[in-house]
């Protein structure tokens, strides 16, 4: 249930923040110091969403979105499944003065376990991403 939980989670939040993290993507490879955009104003989260709408529609906003998803699912899934067998088994009692740290690291190796194996799908999304047409997003 928590796997299937996570994955619906992953699927709400990623698609209500899609737009979000595709212009801050183009924002961390914009090199091109003292460019503005089209209403004169250096780029920008809101600048940018318009002119990747202009450029490529609404659904443009979602290039990336379906390959976002084979990524975050599992990532959500893995690392919630991960995060309850492991507290299950070997979280101290919540009087415990080690109790903080046991959930420190419980949920530090759950992310790192989900991270881990579902790393390659997000280099992917990346790639998908850019091939949005950059060359007009911020000129």
């Amino acid at each position: 249930m928590k796997f299937i939980c996570g994955g619906l989670s992953g699927i709400c939040t990623s698609t209500l923040t899609y737009p979000l993290d595709l212009v801050r993507t183009f924002l961390s490879i914009q090199t091109a110091g003292n460019k503005t955009d089209i209403i004169g104003a250096k780029p920008g989260m809101i600048s940018g969403m318009v002119n990747i709408v202009k450029n490529n529609g609404f659904f443009g906003l979602y290039k990336g979105w379906a390959m976002s998803m084979i990524g975050i699912v599992p990532y959500l899934a893995l690392q919630l499944s991960v995060f309850d067998w492991t507290a299950t088994h070997y979280m101290p009692d919540k009087k415990s003065k080690w109790f903080d740290a046991a959930n420190l690291l419980i949920g530090g190796w759950a992310g790192f376990v989900g991270a881990g194996l579902t790393y390659p799908a997000d280099v992917i999304r990346r790639k998908m991403q850019l091939s949005v047409r950059v060359i007009y997003l911020f000129s």
